[in-house]
């Protein structure tokens, strides 16, 4: 079993009862508890569990009691969770920010529920979902929905993006070329981030390790339009020798 189900299975448990040993967790999952032992530390090093004396319990703490539902996404990683902690350290009281629909945005959430006054615009679904349940005000885009992406897009979702300005713009792509390329599969979802981009003071880009080095036929961004790009782990020397050229230029 892949540790992104155990990790979905570890939570699930835990919302059910205030505290349980290691060795009843691999009995409910039916596996070792060295194995229990190592996952549990993942998770307490992502503030997801709080470890006691003898036992686990769940940290509910913000918006954790809403993490089981962001791990079941398919997408869902140690890799966009880094990010998601990342990004969520830009926001801070009074923000405005906006938010695309993707998995690797979607996984801020669980970080920002201690945050006062965030006004949130969005184009994901489940992003909205997430957001009415955490009690954070925000406007969903609305549009024509791409039922498997849960996510709106089309004129009237860029419409409603362009009567708005924010404070930052999160968003991701599914390549990175070394050259500073950002691109995508689908266009309409490009055309809400770049009204994303076009309506925020700062754009931060989303985009784990595993999207480097790769190009789709839709371009999105260069890194020349961006302010900050996340990921899990240290950028190629290509791309970090480029956002450092464009802070020069805006300094």
């Amino acid at each position: 079993m892949p540790f992104y189900h155990r990790k979905n299975q570890y939570l699930s448990i835990l919302e059910e009862v205030d505290e349980l040993s290691v060795s009843d967790l691999a009995k409910k999952l039916f596996i070792s508890e060295p194995t229990v032992r190592r996952d549990l530390a993942i998770l307490e090093k992502e503030e997801l569990i709080i470890r006691t004396h003898g036992g686990v319990r769940l940290n509910n703490r913000g918006a954790y009691e809403f993490t089981p539902l962001l791990l079941r996404e398919k997408n869902q990683n140690t890799a966009k969770a880094i990010m998601g902690k990342k990004a969520a350290s830009l926001i801070h009281d009074g923000h405005i920010i906006m938010m695309d629909a993707s998995t690797s945005v979607l996984n801020i959430l669980p970080y920002i529920g201690h945050v006062k006054n965030l006004f949130v615009i969005t184009s994901g679904v489940k992003t909205s979902y997430l957001l009415s349940k955490m009690k954070i005000n925000h406007i969903c885009s609305g549009g024509m929905a791409i039922s498997n992406l849960f996510s709106y897009v089309g004129s009237e979702a860029e419409r409603t993006i362009r009567n708005y300005t924010a404070d930052i713009a999160f968003f991701s792509c599914k390549g990175l070329s070394l050259d500073g390329k950002a691109t995508d599969t689908s266009i309409e979802e490009n055309n809400i981030r770049k009204a994303m981009i076009e309506k925020s003071a700062k754009k931060v880009l989303l985009c784990d390790s595993s999207k480097i080095n790769k190009v789709y036929l839709h371009i999105l961004c260069s890194v020349d339009d961006v302010d900050e790009i996340i990921c899990e782990a240290p950028l190629p020397p290509q791309l970090q020798n480029l956002l450092a050229n464009k802070r020069r230029k805006t300094i």
